[in-house]
């Protein structure tokens, strides 16, 4: 297994693989594991440019490899994403589809090429270059970190003895692999279990409802904004929780 993937739970039993947003790491989902594997698999990763793993630029191409393998080496799973970790799972589920039992999105619903979406990219590339060029700053990560609602749990943060890449280069890098990149061709590709979770805060609803209607998915609203899969954790793993429950309850009643 790779140093940065963790794993909980016993391996014999349904997995589910979960994805952090731009800015966490594997043990972002510390809390939902904790949770999950009195009875799933939970396996969780370090994408690329973000805690220990060894590439510092994110590229989708290299996130879903490493899925990928994860998978191949895992068995199939439910692939779970918040935010980029959801625009990541889009993609694994396309391009892996058999080993993908079902897919739950958080957070990642947006269409990038709509005119609002390309507005926010266009604000945010010139600053790309800085934010990465201070992103050893722990007064500065600190400061994004508030910004951005980052949970207090202790359980979510790497451990000190790790040598991680700090919030604010995950989130430079991770950003300008967003432009113009095209998510709902993907989430439309793939047909088996979907489901798109949206805050009942969070902007851009419309988006989570029109792309639900265009994959055949189910749609599910959860309190607080973007930031709420990874700071109402105990809500957020009930929801993961109920989705496993919907694609392994159907799986045992086919195989049955």
């Amino acid at each position: 297994m790779l140093d940065y993937v963790k794993t909980w739970g016993d391996a014999e039993s349904p997995t589910i693989l979960l994805l952090h947003p731009a800015g966490g790491s594997r043990h972002s989902w510390t809390p939902h594991a904790e949770r999950l594997c009195e009875e799933y698999h939970v396996v969780t990763v370090d994408l690329p440019a973000h805690g220990i793993h060894p590439l510092e630029e994110f590229s989708y191409e290299r996130a879903v490899e490493d899925v990928g393998n994860i998978l191949e080496d895992s068995g199939p799973a439910v692939v779970a994403g918040h935010s980029q970790g959801g625009y990541v799972a889009v993609r694994v589920a396309a391009t892996y589809p058999d080993l993908v039992d079902g897919m739950l999105l958080a957070g990642a619903d947006y269409n990038w090429r709509k005119p609002k979406m390309l507005a926010v990219t266009a604000a945010y590339l010139p600053f790309i270059s800085v934010l990465k060029a201070v992103s050893h700053s722990d007064r500065l990560s600190g400061w994004v970190a508030d910004r951005l609602g980052e949970s207090d749990d202790p359980r979510q943060k790497p451990p000190e003895s790790e040598d991680t890449y700090g919030v604010l280069h995950g989130n430079a890098t991770a950003f300008r692999a967003n432009v113009l990149q095209r998510t709902w061709p993907h989430a439309e590709a793939y047909d088996g279990p979907v489901m798109i979770a949206h805050g009942k805060e969070e902007s851009l609803e419309n988006h989570a409802e029109t792309l639900a209607a265009r994959a055949d998915a189910q749609l599910a609203w959860y309190a607080g904004g973007h930031r709420a899969p990874m700071n109402n954790t105990d809500e957020f793993a009930g929801l993961l929780w109920d989705f496993l429950e919907e694609v392994y309850s159907e799986q045992r009643t086919t195989f049955s």
